[in-house]
């Protein structure tokens, strides 16, 4: 499907670091449906999610890391409670487009962050060849 060591060479990438009340999810929600811009609608806390984990990252399946990604994350696939957002992404075809992409990747932090994005992305009908750049909302929690 995509090699990630080749795709992540032709785009960029974008973070949006935050304090407390400096306006992020305005500007988080304005990019949202940007022609070429991925970015996923919520707060992802993708460097407390590996924190989480019980094991190293290589030590995981690929369908053992979706399942716990789903769990802790439904906030960014099916409701987002806190921003008051219904999402109702398809779990059945995000769950695709993930373990078919780690199928052919090495599973590794950088690429799982790639899949995750991608994924998202692909569930929405959008060509992978268009995206220009990502954009990390970064949300920390202590």
């Amino acid at each position: 499907m995509i090699n990630l060591e080749k795709f992540q060479k032709n785009i960029n990438f974008s973070v949006i670091l935050t304090t407390g009340r400096t306006g992020s999810d305005f500007l988080h929600a304005c990019l949202d449906n940007i022609p070429g811009l991925v970015t996923l609608s919520g707060s992802f806390f993708y460097y407390n999610f590996l924190d989480n984990l019980n094991k190293n990252l290589p030590e995981y399946s690929n369908r053992e890391i979706l399942k716990l990604f789903i769990k802790k994350h439904k906030n960014l696939l099916i409701e987002d409670k806190i921003e008051n957002k219904i999402i109702n992404l398809d779990i059945k075809k995000f769950s695709y487009f993930f373990l078919k992409i780690l199928k052919e990747n090495k599973l590794n932090k950088k690429n799982l962050f790639l899949t995750i994005y991608l994924s998202y992305y692909l569930c929405f009908n959008k060509n992978l060849n268009k995206i220009k750049t990502i954009v990390h909302h970064s949300h920390q929690k202590n």
